[in-house]
């Protein structure tokens, strides 16, 4: 018969290790996803975030804010969904959008005319016009 000595663990390296796989089961039994990258409020939704392949840029304009972005190497062929917000990551469903049907626009002026904060994402969409990749995040003061 083997025996293992653990006399050199002391109890509080016993106790940290505990802590971690309690922890490590509530997270499990609550749903909480470490690993989760979907930007939508959508808990059926499968989009992603990519904003290396999805750029946007923003600045003010005379009517509101003028948005320009670059695509690299995704799939763009449905067109855009450009997203507006007074809280931060904007996303589809649930905020503020205008569809872009044409995938060779870079470029779109949003009115608007109150001053407020706004943030403002990109995603490319689907056949069905849902969000599948989104780009990064901006936030404008006007």
């Amino acid at each position: 018969m083997i025996r293992v000595s653990l006399s050199f663990l002391n109890n509080k390296v016993i106790a940290f290790i505990a802590i971690l796989i309690v922890a490590g089961c509530i997270a499990y039994f609550v749903g909480f996803n470490f690993s989760s990258n979907n930007p939508s409020n959508d808990p059926k939704s499968s989009a992603v975030v990519n904003e290396k392949a999805l750029a946007l840029d923003a600045s003010k304009a005379d009517d509101g804010v003028s948005l320009t972005w670059k695509v690299v190497g995704i799939d763009n062929s449905h067109g855009y969904r450009l997203l507006k917000s007074t809280k931060s990551l904007p996303s589809y469903p649930g905020s503020e959008s205008v569809y872009l049907s044409n995938s060779g626009t870079h470029g779109y002026v949003w009115s608007i005319k109150d001053s407020k904060v706004y943030y403002f994402r990109i995603c490319t969409v689907d056949s069905q016009k849902a969000c599948k990749i989104y780009g990064n995040e901006i936030r404008i003061n006007l």
